[in-house]
């Protein structure tokens, strides 16, 4: 393990060049290289399904040329792609102009997708995606997401400009990727905390290894008929990251406020964010997530039954889970992944693999009915995530013992940034 750093160290990154003066990482992004069997060069017209065409259009947002699909039926068809390597704990801009027509009821596109493609033991992973989703149709619009690469390694992107499903129509041109800089990191000399879409809301390294990633979410109400079992009660997908704000930072501590929001429940549709804060203390292996808040973003009440912190590790197909009654750990070699609590009567704290994918859900129940644009703020108890290598039971709690005794911290941290300057072509 490297030793810490001798005095804090902030990097942040200057985005604020035009977006002229950055090379665009899509070839053929504007779509004007057109081969002689119609397709574009460097584009890919991905389809699962059989009814979808895909062509040269002249409704161009600039330029000669512009793609354009067709889809017919009900299905997940396709759109066009691009596959690229991103570097390693890299933010990019990810953004096209398109234009969409939806014929009758289902019609659907997600904009600037993307979806991760790593090999482990041989066997292919889709560890995240990141989809602007609509309905509606529109005129030559704007669409921009921002894609946060995995912290650990390289890694392979599909990066969809768009992805239709049912009977729509769609015209895509002037796609760009843009390299914007490190995504924000916080290095503490035990390990570093990597914030963004597409790793959970906190990924961990060690000497530049995955370890593991946090997941934050709800648990949610929803309408009577639907959900688990039918009984009304169902569970959202993973939250997306909308926001970041570093509320303090110095030679100590950095403390992240992360603001994920939902809204891909289907059955109900419910939209709510919430608001965890991330702190992290120099020289120690471990870190706090809390819950500051919880919001109804949606027009209907909310019955908020609960929240929890999903651990998830690095491997899920060769780690083990142990669980005991007030932490409990991934053992993977050679670093163990763990979640610690204060008390057992907080949180349901527990491991489990779901087929090869492991999940460690720490759990807090609650009873709140929370009313359209009303807010849930409470001092709710901290879970402490932990790495260590591979040690004796006893050596663990004793690292345990240190943590929940809030001892000071010792070192410095290394913290840096970069934030993705809006396309100038946006209006």
């Amino acid at each position: 393990m490297r030793r810490y750093l001798v005095s804090l160290v902030i990097v942040a990154l200057s985005t604020a060049l035009a977006a002229s003066d950055k090379p665009n990482l899509f070839a053929n992004g504007d779509f004007e290289k057109v081969k002689a069997d119609g397709t574009f060069e460097g584009w890919r017209g991905w389809s699962k399904e059989p009814e979808i065409e895909h062509k040269v259009s002249d409704d161009a947002h600039s330029g000669k040329h512009c793609a354009y699909l067709i889809t017919r039926g009900k299905g997940y068809h396709g759109g066009y792609v691009q596959p690229l390597r991103l570097k390693a704990g890299c933010r990019y801009r990810y953004s096209a102009w398109i234009k969409i027509k939806t014929h009758g009821q289902g019609g659907r596109v997600r904009c600037c997708y993307q979806e991760t493609r790593r090999v482990i033991d041989g066997k292919s992973h889709h560890p995240n995606t990141v989809a602007k989703e609509t309905t509606e149709g529109c005129d030559w619009t704007y669409f921009e997401n921002i894609v946060d690469a995995l912290p650990d390694e390289d890694s392979e992107y599909g990066l969809h400009v768009v992805l239709a499903y049912d009977d729509v129509e769609v015209w895509v041109d002037d796609a760009e990727l843009i390299e914007c800089g490190p995504a924000l990191a916080v290095d503490n000399g035990k390990m570093t905390l990597h914030f963004g879409d597409g790793i959970g809301i906190v990924g961990v390294t060690v000497d530049k290894k995955a370890v593991g990633a946090l997941q934050c979410r709800l648990a949610q109400f929803e309408r009577e008929g639907v959900g688990y079992k039918k009984m009304g009660l169902g569970f959202p997908g993973p939250a997306r990251v909308k926001q970041f704000a570093v509320k303090e930072r110095d030679s100590a501590r950095c403390a992240v406020d992360v603001t994920c929001e939902w809204g891909d429940s289907r059955e109900a549709e419910r939209k709510f964010e919430a608001v965890y804060r991330i702190t992290i203390a120099a020289g120690q292996p471990w870190f706090e997530s809390r819950l500051i808040s919880i919001k109804n973003t949606d027009s209907i009440p909310y019955d908020v039954r609960g929240y929890y912190h999903q651990v998830q590790p690095a491997d899920p197909e060769k780690a083990e889970p142990r669980c005991f009654p007030t932490y409990a750990m991934w053992r993977q070699s050679p670093i163990v992944l763990g979640a610690a609590i204060r008390t057992e009567g907080d949180f349901d704290l527990g491991l489990r693999k779901d087929g090869n994918y492991g999940k460690g859900e720490i759990t807090r129940k609650l009873a709140v009915k929370l009313p359209p644009g009303k807010t849930l703020e409470g001092n709710e108890p901290g879970v402490y995530v932990f790495v260590t290598e591979q040690s004796d039971d006893r050596a663990v709690i004793e690292m345990l013992e240190k943590i929940l005794s809030n001892s000071q911290p010792s070192g410095a941290l290394e913290y840096r940034e970069a934030k993705a300057e809006k396309n100038q072509g946006k209006p």
